[in-house]
């Protein structure tokens, strides 16, 4: 995530990727997503929701709808609603004239690829996915509440009732993981 947060833009590569580098680790961080569904965002998926600054994250193939996640604050105050703002309309880290939605010249494969640049070369570690390991991991360590966070990862969630409603207090939840610090 540090890494992320200094990136700069070299000058060989499309803002998209730039900004894939920039931001969808940190998204990846605090919401548990897959990378495809994080660098498939577009601008109008920051949305002012129910608790305050939230994506809407897209369902996976065959998951039942999409789910909106509040911002940890950690991504409001390093910036990710003012990037979103101040970008154009349509997707945030693809170019819809030459997108790539997976395979490998697509935006996560280019993602995985950049990590293993830093220095994560062990083989077992999928560099994209171990972000949704490490989410949660962290929300068990850090005790959020079981439903919210298999709604949160998107996953099916046992028994009938548990597709009636609205989930709230998903903002509490994600609040409970710490900052990272570097």
């Amino acid at each position: 995530l540090n890494a992320s947060l200094k990136y700069v833009k070299s000058e060989r590569e499309s803002d998209f990727t730039a900004n894939t580098k920039r931001w969808v680790p940190w998204l990846m961080a605090f919401t548990g997503a897959r990378v495809t569904q994080v660098t498939c965002l577009r601008k109008e998926d920051l949305i002012s929701g129910i608790e305050g600054p939230s994506i809407r994250i897209p369902p996976r193939k065959g998951a039942a709808g999409y789910v909106d996640v509040p911002l940890h604050s950690q991504l409001i105050e390093i910036g990710f609603p003012a990037f979103v703002a101040q970008a154009k309309q349509g997707p945030l880290f693809y170019d819809l004239r030459s997108a790539r939605k997976d395979g490998p010249g697509s935006q996560a494969a280019k993602l995985g690829k950049w990590v293993r640049s830093l220095g994560v070369t062990d083989t077992r570690i999928d560099p994209n996915h171990a972000w949704r390991q490490r989410f949660t991991s962290l929300s068990r360590f850090h005790n959020l509440d079981s439903e919210k966070r298999e709604f949160i990862l998107n996953h099916m969630i046992k028994g009938i009732a548990a597709h009636y409603g609205e989930m709230h207090g998903l903002k509490a939840e994600i609040e409970k993981l710490p900052w990272y610090n570097f």
